[in-house]
């Protein structure tokens, strides 16, 4: 079994099962979509084989690999977006911001380096909803500093505007975790390959917003 971060699949979709099939003609693909804690936590109780989640830190019985790393955007509506090509970390946290709650990784990213730089958090809305965080930032209610994969598609639509954030950039980190000590198995091998053919797709649909940690 396979668990993939909700952020995989947004960014590259659903046909990763289709191609999967291609790949894999021998193996039986079930895939498990969840946020990265649970997906660890999963690993953990042998409910899956493998996974590709953000910021895992080491775990006694497990190997992880860094697959790439991935840039935060400041996120707004088209006519809400600064001039400029990019935006100061501490210029975005001057915005309304509307971010999910305070177990999300993301939110835990963006505090963190805040907390460091003894800034603080403008919070206008607290959603644990990425569908509707993206919704109330089109209305130009607010806006957001968010991994590029979750609103690629409405950035590429013209709906939302993404900024490069830096001085400093915010990144998370993409890794391939699972159990120490395992036999190899053929399945086990055409599962890596699968992931590597996951990560060139991903690589490519980030962009500039991305980059390979091999």
């Amino acid at each position: 079994m396979l668990g993939l971060s909700p952020s995989i699949m947004l960014l590259i979709g659903a046909d990763v099962l289709l191609e999967a099939r291609r790949e894999m003609p021998n193996v039986f693909l079930s895939l498990s979509e969840e946020r990265s804690f649970v997906l660890a936590e999963a690993l953990e109780r042998d409910q899956l084989d493998i996974i590709l989640a953000y910021n895992i830190g080491p775990r006694p019985g497990f190997e992880r690999k860094a697959i790439l790393e991935e840039d935060f955007v400041f996120v707004t509506a088209p006519e809400n977006a600064p001039s400029a090509p990019t935006i100061s970390f501490a210029e975005a946290l001057e915005a309304e911001l509307v971010i999910g709650g305070e177990r999300g990784l993301i939110r835990s990213i963006v505090e963190e380096e805040a907390k460091r730089l003894s800034l603080k958090l403008r919070i206008a809305f607290e959603v644990h909803s990425i569908n509707s965080m993206k919704s109330l930032i089109a209305r130009g209610v607010g806006a957001s500093l968010m991994p590029y994969s979750l609103a690629a598609d409405e950035i590429q639509r013209g709906a939302l505007t993404a900024k490069r954030i830096d001085r400093p950039a915010l990144t998370r980190t993409l890794y391939a975790v699972l159990p120490t000590g395992r036999h190899p198995q053929a399945p086990d091998a055409e599962m890596m390959r699968f992931v590597a053919t996951l990560e060139a797709r991903m690589l490519k649909a980030l962009g500039p917003f991305g980059r390979t940690l091999k």
